[in-house]
């Protein structure tokens, strides 16, 4: 009887030790499952579906600049798939701004890996240039001038709708940005009128005026 207790009470430990290293590797798959799984990672992009600023049915009070004045206010949209310079190209708002990016020979720097965002102007932004100056711009010997002003535009860091706030920001040109949420997004004097065109290396905001660098000087304009 002694032999059959101390029998049991072995295959009892037994079983105990085999519950206890299930228990034990079921935990530790759990903690080893994805980050995702279990919440979300900070330094990867929001996917469109999740991101208030990219989803056009997102509320007011989840994005600052979405949440602007009925007269500016910009518009989220969908995601885009391709680079910065294929959404710009892409897009017929843009026909002038592809042409002076063509100019400024800045189509494939905006098409290479990275993360830039752009505001750029619409063609309503360019028409309201004095003509004699846009056509200047576009010409060769003022090249150098006219990517002054397009570097003006790009700031190296991703900012979507959702992150704007009353900052500044560095561009590419060298001088800062201020952008302000007071009714409406301004960067400078400009409002954006439709944010979040996504692309693979950045995103895209269209604004409403093209903005000029403080050192530019149209006198330098040959």
């Amino acid at each position: 009887m002694k032999l059959l207790s101390l029998s049991s009470s072995y295959k009892l430990s037994l079983g105990l030790l085999s519950a206890l290293a299930l228990v034990t590797l079921s935990a530790c798959d759990e903690l080893n499952a994805p980050f995702n799984d279990r919440g979300t990672d900070l330094n990867q992009s929001p996917s469109p579906a999740a991101s208030p600023a990219a989803s056009p049915a997102a509320s007011p009070a989840a994005s600052p600049a979405v949440a602007a004045s009925p007269a500016g206010s910009p518009t989220a949209s969908p995601a885009a798939t391709g680079t910065i310079a294929a959404v710009v190209s892409g897009n017929p708002e843009f026909s002038t701004l592809t042409a002076a990016l063509t100019a400024a020979g800045l189509t494939d720097a905006l098409a290479q890996p990275g993360t830039f965002t752009v505001f750029a102007p619409t063609n309503a932004a360019f028409s309201a240039l004095p003509p004699e100056a846009l056509q200047a711009l576009l010409r060769p010997e003022n090249k150098a001038i006219l990517t002054q002003i397009l570097t003006y535009h790009v700031v190296p860091q991703k900012i979507t709708a959702a992150q704007i706030t009353s900052v500044d920001v560095p561009t590419l040109e060298g001088t800062p940005l201020k952008l302000r949420v007071d009714g409406g997004v301004k960067i400078n004097d400009a409002t954006v009128a439709q944010a979040d065109l996504m692309a693979s290396n950045g995103v895209v905001h269209a604004i409403n005026q093209v903005i000029l660098p403080p050192s530019f000087d149209p006198a330098q304009l040959k």
